[in-house]
């Protein structure tokens, strides 16, 4: 699961930097936002994943 989620952030940056590398701002923003959205719900999974597994040194 963890390569799928790289291989979609990878298409989804390229898209933002293709975007505004041919100067199509409004549709670079659109991906980028959706590049931020996944990253950001990507990495809440996986740091929630791994406090169950690891238990804290306390």
């Amino acid at each position: 699961m963890g390569k799928f989620f790289l291989v979609i952030l990878i298409v989804l940056l390229s898209a933002t930097i293709l975007c505004f590398a041919f100067n199509i701002q409004p549709a670079g923003y659109v991906v980028g936002f959706f590049f931020i959205s996944i990253a950001m719900g990507v990495s809440r999974v996986y740091s929630a994943s791994d406090e169950r597994q690891r238990p804290s040194n306390l």
